[in-house]
């Protein structure tokens, strides 16, 4: 079974090397556009350490990441754009509700109000996904091609989430790392 644990500086080979595995297809829906490999700027900003503006999760499964979400914070540090990518032969498992539930909780933690995001409106699966976990869809307003979503987290003072339970908005519990 996958281990869900933080993105840390170190990972970065790693990290790259689940990029450049990702099928083209896949990358474009993850980067929003033709990405082959991160370059190492682009690498090192999504490897760095995690803060409360910035959290990233990835699923290891034998030493290899296998599946990534993160937010990143938004400029009115009220809300925070979300991404999240499995590798295709890690599909249909579960693995990527685990990871969105986990990368929500991590925010509500850190006090966020709101997620948010673009998703290709070919991406019938991710859409599955987000509007199962409670965010909302709607047209993109200058792009046809995407859709945008939105979740509206609880206030940290009504969170019961299992992250909080932890103390800490990075450790994720070890329920989130069984089936």
């Amino acid at each position: 079974m996958p281990r869900i644990r933080a993105l840390e500086p170190a990972d970065a080979p790693a990290f790259q090397a689940f990029v450049r595995a990702l099928s083209a297809e896949t990358r474009r829906e993850r980067f929003l556009g033709a990405v082959h490999e991160l370059g190492p700027g682009m690498l090192r900003q999504l490897t760095q350490a995690a803060s409360p503006e910035h959290c990233a999760l990835v699923a290891i499964s034998e030493g290899a990441i296998i599946a990534e979400s993160r937010y990143a914070l938004d400029e009115d540090g009220a809300s925070g754009e979300i991404a999240l990518v499995v590798a295709e032969s890690w599909r249909r498992l579960g693995l990527g509700g685990r990871l969105l539930d986990a990368i929500v909780a991590c925010a509500a933690r850190a006090g966020l109000a709101r997620l948010r995001g673009e998703v290709f409106r070919t991406n019938v699966a991710m859409q599955a996904l987000v509007r199962k976990a409670g965010f909302e869809l709607r047209s993109h307003p200058r792009d046809a091609r995407l859709a945008e979503i939105d979740l509206r987290l609880a206030p940290r003072s009504l969170l019961k989430s299992a992250i909080e339970l932890t103390g800490n908005p990075l450790q994720e519990p070890a329920s989130l790392n069984q089936s």
